[in-house]
């Protein structure tokens, strides 16, 4: 703009000087045109610079915006980052919290049974229990059940007396389950007058306590009324003495290897009161269901060492899928003496050529098998009497397993023996005393 202001003051002076009537001078003009795209050419780079200067400002104000937006988003995250540590440290808190619950409940578990224990003792040291036979039956004359091998290498159960230890001298009882104690008219039958008839009306060989441990079907179980169940369950063991037949100390929960410390405190003491008698069996672990054969291998590592500490009698072991997979312990067994498997099936629902060769397979890699639970019906416990029951007691006979059938009791359902207290027998129990106890022997001749 100075630029023209000087050139039009050049201008007037110029006329000013010149004759009114003179013509303008080429070379003016000339000059002007040239000032004039002097001027053009200034005004463009202004613009231009002008522009490039916008963009710039353009380019500064995103790149702020930018910067800004990732400062918000850090300050975010960092409020993020801070209330996760928040939670995380509250989870940690709860976690420590359950961690000290769970070792009070445990602590006060292990107190009351410390006081139960301590009572016992004083009870024993005031009466010295010790309760004798009132005949000579099965456990008189085979003595302490004990695995071992036949002449074939196969898994089978012996005897402690001497006629009854080697192989062609193999031991097979046949016998009966209780029901679960979780119901009240389950545990009617945990009790001598029941047990004894059964002896002496169908001379069973066995009886099964199925002590029930971890549910709760209106009446508790053994942890939430210890005192009330540790009667049905010695009450059971006593009766078996007396009636000189064997008795399973069944720990009937689906989920054992969940609760190692429970099936201790349970086994100890079971074991340190009965386990000198070699009337007794303890099952450590009834039917799992879902758990993989080396979590039950585990928690059997676990619990059986509590057992040894006061008997070396047999102990039995569940396998997984209901006990009806005993050969996965072929390749991989529970190390130990006396160390059986147990194995469950139904007449109804079961078959020998799928669940009855697994056993077989068992046997024949030297594991001993005992079936500890069997149903003349469906696997439900309902159902008829299945036509199939006589091929899997010829099956049962043939490779010498002791048995237990459930259930002795008068629940309302197929695979109960019993009508009634009044000892009336069921379909299943009629087919029982029929096919299977009148195999038993009536008379037993004591081992000397």
């Amino acid at each position: 703009m100075k630029i023209r202001f000087l050139l039009g003051i050049l201008t007037v002076g110029l006329l000013i000087g010149c004759d009114d009537e003179l013509s303008p001078s080429p070379i003016l003009d000339e000059e002007l045109a040239k000032q004039q795209a002097i001027e053009d050419s200034l005004l463009r780079e202004i613009a231009r610079q002008d522009s490039i200067l916008a963009v710039k400002i353009q380019d500064s104000l995103i790149e702020l915006a930018r910067q800004d937006s990732i400062l918000r988003d850090s300050i975010v995250r960092d409020s993020l980052l801070q209330d996760s540590i928040l939670q995380v440290e509250k989870r940690k808190e709860f976690v420590r919290d359950s961690i000290t619950r769970d070792s009070l409940k445990q602590d006060s578990i292990r107190q009351v049974y410390a006081l139960q224990d301590s009572l016992l003792n004083l009870e024993r040291d005031v009466a010295e229990i010790s309760i004798v036979p009132r005949r000579v039956g099965p456990v008189g004359q085979y003595g302490e059940m004990k695995t071992g091998l036949n002449a074939d290498g196969y898994g089978r159960i012996y005897g402690s007396c001497p006629n009854y230890s080697t192989p062609g001298n193999e031991v097979q009882v046949r016998g009966m389950s209780l029901y679960w104690s979780l119901i009240d008219n389950g545990t009617d039958f945990y009790n001598d007058e029941k047990i004894s008839w059964m002896v002496d009306s169908m001379h069973i060989e066995l009886i099964r306590a199925a002590m029930g441990i971890d549910l709760n079907w209106g009446r508790g179980n053994y942890f939430t009324d210890t005192t009330r169940y540790r009667r049905f369950l010695d009450s059971t063991i006593a009766s078996a003495i007396q009636n000189d037949i064997y008795v399973i100390v069944d720990y009937h929960s689906h989920k054992a290897h969940l609760d190692p410390k429970s099936s201790m405190l349970f086994f100890e003491y079971a074991a340190q009161k009965w386990g000198a008698y070699d009337n007794v069996i303890f099952e450590i672990y009834n039917e799992p269901t879902d758990a993989r054969w080396d979590a039950i291998k585990l928690y059997a590592e676990t619990v059986i060492p509590v057992i040894r500490k006061y008997s070396d009698n047999m102990v039995i072991i569940g396998s997984p899928a209901w006990d009806q997979t005993p050969d996965l312990f072929v390749k991989n067994p529970v190390e130990g003496e006396n160390i059986s498997y147990s194995f469950h099936y139904y007449a109804g629902s079961h078959k020998i050529s799928n669940q009855g060769v697994r056993a077989e397979k068992a046997m024949a890699g030297g594991l001993s098998v005992i079936v500890s639970e069997w149903g003349t019906i469906n696997a439900n416990g309902d159902g008829d009497v299945s036509d199939h029951n006589s091929e899997w007691q010829e099956w049962v006979d043939k490779h010498q397993l002791s048995s237990a059938n459930w259930s002795a009791s008068c629940v309302p359902e197929g695979a109960s023996a019993f009508e009634s207290l009044n000892m009336e027998l069921t379909a299943s129990g009629q087919w029982l005393a029929e096919n299977v106890f009148s195999k038993n022997p009536t008379t037993y001749v004591k081992c000397e």
